[in-house]
């Protein structure tokens, strides 16, 4: 539909995910601990930068002060854990990105942008990545196509819904 220009040219898209549901947008945990001795921690650390070894969080969180998204994930270093550390990951956006934008990026046959903009974010953080984040990117004409807008929300911010669109999509919690 897109390709044959059955609904006109695109000029705007939105993607987004609830992602991060690991905790983000938090600076280094205090304190440190040896690692374990089967761990070799420089060779682990690799070009990342240099930190303190240690293997979790506070284990309890205060709800009352504490979103939801960010009340899990015990660990500090391992398995998914490391996708919201600076260093090691990007958070939701190179966590989720690839598989939310790509159909976008297929049907609208994106290409490299031109520019691309934080529009807006949570709190920022030197270890972490941001609990949420808008981002902006802007793509040239492609053959026949229209210049293209495409925004990236993750951390649960929904774009907004278009007046056009009835309030509820059938989906608890979505555009309700």
């Amino acid at each position: 539909m897109i390709w044959s220009g059955a609904i006109g040219q695109v000029k705007e898209a939105h993607c987004w995910t609830n992602r991060p549901i690991w905790p983000q947008g938090r600076e280094r945990p205090a304190g440190s601990e040896a690692p374990p001795s089967n761990l070799d921690w420089g060779l682990w650390i690799g070009p990342a930068p240099e930190r303190p070894y240690l293997s979790r969080w506070a284990r309890y969180f205060d709800p009352a002060k504490t979103p939801p998204n960010q009340r899990y994930g015990e660990f500090v270093y391992q398995s998914v854990q490391l996708a919201r550390v600076v260093g090691f990951g990007c958070g939701a956006l190179g966590d989720m990105a690839c598989h939310v934008m790509d159909g976008a990026n297929w049907a609208l046959k994106l290409g490299a942008p031109t520019s691309v903009e934080l529009v807006d974010v949570s709190e920022l953080h030197t270890e972490m990545a941001p609990v949420w984040s808008v981002i902006k990117y802007e793509f040239p004409a492609r053959g026949d196509m229209a210049p293209c807008t495409l925004y990236w929300h993750d951390g649960g911010k929904l774009p907004e819904r278009p007046k056009e669109m009835k309030a509820s999509l059938g989906r608890a919690g979505r555009y309700s």
